[in-house]
């Protein structure tokens, strides 16, 4: 099964909500925030909620896997206004299946994208670009 991150990015890829390693503005990255580009997107996997029904081995437990994303933009209302979007697409989305790689082979079915709060400011970094971050919740199960 992937991580989570690698399933929201290309939930986001298909959102026309960047491109995964692109060097221009808004490419997304997994779990590594890149120092170029200025404005991008980063998927870090983050603890979520214990398995359901990982005691009975003759079923494969519901997982509920925790997700951040974070938004760096050049100037305050562009990061937001990213990060926003982002929520506001994954909160929008349907239950959907996770293949691996490029392969059709179906791993995770997902029911439930959950916000855990609202977009929040994080931080300035050293070249003075601001940060934000929103932590979600999937719900999924193995196939």
């Amino acid at each position: 099964m992937n991580p989570v991150s690698e399933d929201i990015k290309k939930v986001l890829e298909d959102a026309g909500l960047g491109i995964f390693a692109d060097t221009e503005d808004w490419g997304i990255f997994i779990n590594s925030l890149p120092d170029s580009p200025n404005c991008a997107t980063c998927i870090y996997d983050n603890s979520g909620k214990p398995p359901e029904g990982a005691m009975d081995s003759t079923v494969k437990p519901l997982l509920r896997p925790g997700f951040i994303i974070r938004c760096r933009g050049t100037n305050y209302l562009t990061g937001y206004q990213k990060i926003l979007t982002i929520c506001q697409a994954l909160n929008r989305i349907a239950a959907f299946t996770a293949s691996r790689g490029d392969t059709s082979e179906t791993l995770a079915r997902y029911s439930t994208i959950f916000q855990r709060g609202e977009p929040s400011f994080l931080m300035m970094d050293e070249k003075s670009r601001f940060i934000f971050s929103c932590d979600f919740e999937a719900v999924r199960k193995e196939i």
